[in-house]
């Protein structure tokens, strides 16, 4: 193999963690991909891909042969992903047993996705709340412009401006491609608020995409409620964990219906009877099992599955 060639597939294959399925591309390839579901880790996700030229046409597409471990981590072993990763989307649906592994979170059925083009060659694809918000945000803007192509990226910089999520230290790379890493370093900072606000946010924002009852709110309803009620859950005593007492804060917002969320957004916060009504859950933190290994956020640096 020619040098050129080697350094142009190198940085992928250093995410490779083991070696799975697909149902075309070349699966005898060398190596995979590591990808990662995560709000914190979410184990047992099913994870599917799709990879297609400017001209919508299929090039691959498959389904990882194990679901994400502990680490919330599977690994795509299709040569096709690996050298065309930014032509690719990246489904991931919670099945049963699916939990959030750093609050014990039941994620069964949520679905995390990652749109086409906003994926790079040799950075580890995470499919997040935070992704599948801006891979609904780029499906709302083909439809708004007669299905011309939009440009993830700057979907992604405008939505993470308006979550105010990003500066002081943390930017759009940071978000899409090491959310595990940046949640342990906010962590282990003396930055306590930034952490809480993300850990919050990107929680609160799986709810409200998960139930549907937000899927017809513009944006910037959708940026006051993920606020409001991340604030909320931010201020309970113990959120996101308590590590000493080995305890988790959760709540659960994917019910609330479109009419309370409509009020929510007007009155720009939570009235009591609405904490009432949505009040937050104190968890066992999950241990990993034998043999795994979890960071302070609940990853790890190595590929999973296998």
């Amino acid at each position: 193999m020619k040098l050129t060639a080697i350094a142009a597939v190198l940085p992928a294959i250093l995410l490779s963690g083991c070696f799975l399925d697909s149902d075309s591309g070349d699966p005898s390839g060398p190596s995979g991909t590591g990808v990662q579901g995560f709000d914190f880790a979410v184990e047992k996700m099913q994870v599917d891909y799709v990879c297609t030229d400017n001209n919508g046409d299929k090039i691959t597409k498959g389904t990882a042969s194990q679901l994400t471990d502990f680490n919330g981590r599977a690994t795509i072993n299709d040569t096709v992903f690996l050298t065309r990763t930014n032509e690719c989307a990246v489904t991931m649906t919670g099945l049963s047993g699916a939990r959030d592994t750093r609050n014990a979170k039941n994620m069964e059925g949520v679905v995390y996705e990652i749109p086409r083009g906003l994926l790079q060659v040799g950075k580890m694809p995470v499919a997040s709340p935070l992704t599948t918000l801006i891979a609904k945000e780029v499906e709302k803007a083909q439809q708004n412009n007669s299905g011309a192509a939009q440009d993830p990226r700057a979907i992604a910089d405008q939505v993470f401006e308006d979550l105010g999520i990003v500066g002081d230290g943390v930017d759009v790379d940071d978000l899409l491609f090491d959310l595990d890493n940046t949640m342990t370093q906010l962590e282990n900072s003396s930055d306590d608020k930034r952490f809480k606000e993300l850990a919050s946010r990107t929680q609160v924002l799986s709810d409200l995409l998960d139930g549907g009852n937000a899927d017809n709110l513009e944006l910037d309803e959708l940026v006051t409620l993920t606020t409001v009620l991340g604030n909320n859950l931010a201020s309970v005593e113990g959120f996101p964990v308590d590590e000493e007492a080995g305890t988790a804060v959760i709540a659960n917002y994917s019910t609330i219906d479109t009419t309370t969320l409509e009020e929510i957004v007007v009155a720009g916060e939570l009235s009591d009877s609405q904490k009432a009504a949505y009040p937050t859950t104190v968890t066992e933190i999950p241990r990993p099992p034998t043999g795994a290994t979890g960071s302070g956020s609940g990853g790890s640096s190595g590929g999973g599955g296998g």
